[in-house]
């Protein structure tokens, strides 16, 4: 962007401000890229439980088959969960040793998986939220019962002293005890939206990241992203790409949000190109800021309402905004092709606003950018139109401003001067003495 494209986007978007501004061509124009990120992020915890039962023969078996391959973990059957589950209980006591029954402990609070040890069920490229189980092959085995060495009764004496045997109270007659400690992960699903810019924040630029929405000032646009990005770091056969140079610094404000340690994060972002420039205000000689935004061919020119002609107009009055509205049609239409009826209908309207001697320093700078922007005239006619804004009454009239070349010309004209006068909710007498003048010509 330069400054001379600028200037010419700037003319084409708010002729009025453009007229009553000069860019400061010292200033350098500085982009700004704002970059929206719209990312859904899957999460997966594995939460280690762990079975120790009295089992059957059968049973064993299943157990005993976990340890095959070189993954540490082993897809496990429900229905072997459900058995162990069914299964006379064990006291973890008499089984394990103190070593072992720390760790299991341990790990029984949750675990950091490898993900690579896993390969994880998915759908269209994500992970569903029925999963299935998996064993961990270091803590799953099969021992006899210590309570019965494995015989299944123990012996006793009964209530004279005999000897005698009975089913082992421990595993129930079962004879083995198995030990079963598997996971089953669970899926779980976060959002988050940011909009970041990495060169600083540009005021009155708004998002909604539930609505989609870009607003600034009176402009909004619906955020389209562009771009499709996916993190895997879940390495389950989906593809996994490098992130891209335009997020990668706001990463860790989108893993602030999201949080760490995901199995897969899909991300849509689209970037926003921003313009900021410097401009002094023609009236004021302050120097101010704006900002230039072309979105989906949507451009907008925002200023600093704080400096420029768009804020001497808020709260100005009814009769003034009316002359504005004028100032800025007029020579756009085919009316007032005459020049001369053009500038006697100007000078009428300027007699209109300052014969009650009431104009205020606001409203001669609101006047003035109006009278700037009429295209008909060169700047030594605006300017000499202007200075009678200096004026405390209609006294610079004279009979030459009365005598239109058409009357349709002079009837427009008193149309719009009866607008004036009436716009503020009085008609002042200077005004109607005007007003009844013209009348009397035409």
């Amino acid at each position: 962007m330069t400054i001379d494209t600028l200037n010419e986007r700037i003319k084409e978007l708010s002729p009025t401000e453009y007229n009553s501004i000069i860019i400061d061509n010292a200033s350098a124009i500085k982009r700004h890229t704002y970059c929206f990120i719209t990312a859904s992020s899957q999460h997966v915890d594995y939460r280690t439980q762990r079975l120790t039962a009295a089992i059957d023969e059968a049973t064993a078996e299943e157990i005993k088959a976990i340890n095959g391959g070189e993954s540490p973990y082993s897809p496990i059957a429900q229905a072997l969960i459900e058995r162990m589950k069914e299964a006379p209980k064990y006291s973890a006591e008499s089984f394990l040793s103190g070593a072992k029954k720390k760790f299991s402990e341990l790990m029984n609070g949750g675990r950091t998986v490898d993900h690579g040890d896993l390969k994880l069920k998915t759908k269209d490229g994500r992970l569903t939220a029925q999963q299935p189980a998996w064993a961990i092959k270091a803590e799953c085995g099969v021992a006899e019962c210590a309570a019965c060495n494995g015989r299944g009764i123990v012996e006793t004496t009964d209530g004279e002293g005999m000897p005698t045997e009975k089913i082992c109270p421990q595993c129930n007659g079962r004879r083995l005890v198995g030990t079963l400690s598997y996971f089953i992960p669970t899926v779980s699903n976060k959002n988050a939206d940011i909009i970041r810019c990495a060169e600083g924040e540009i005021e009155n630029l708004r998002f909604s990241a539930k609505e989609g929405k870009l607003t600034l000032d009176d402009s909004e646009w619906s955020i389209e992203h562009t771009h499709l990005h996916r993190i895997a770091t879940h390495n389950n056969g989906i593809d996994e790409e490098e992130i891209p140079e335009e997020v990668e610094p706001y990463m860790e404000a989108l893993n602030d949000k999201l949080g760490e340690e995901n199995a897969l994060t899909d991300m849509e972002f689209t970037t926003l190109p921003c313009y900021t420039f410097s401009y002094r205000n023609v009236l004021t000689s302050q120097l101010s800021k704006g900002v230039y935004i072309d979105y989906k061919d949507k451009p907008v020119v925002l200023f600093d309402l704080n400096s420029t002609g768009k804020r001497l107009f808020d709260g100005m009055r009814n009769r003034i905004k009316t002359v504005g509205r004028f100032f800025g049609g007029i020579g756009k239409t085919d009316s007032y092709k005459d020049g001369e009826d053009l500038r006697r209908t100007l000078r009428l309207m300027i007699a209109i606003v300052v014969a009650d001697g009431t104009v205020s320093e606001d409203e001669k700078r609101a006047l003035t950018l109006s009278i700037r922007n009429v295209e008909r005239f060169t700047d030594k006619e605006k300017e000499a139109l202007i200075g009678l804004l200096g004026n405390s009454d209609a006294s610079f009239l004279n009979d030459e401003d009365y005598r239109f070349h058409s009357r349709e010309n002079a009837e427009e004209c008193l149309l719009r001067m009866q607008e004036i006068a009436t716009a503020d909710g009085t008609v002042q007498e200077a005004e109607r003495d005007i007003i009844e003048r013209l009348k009397f010509k035409y």
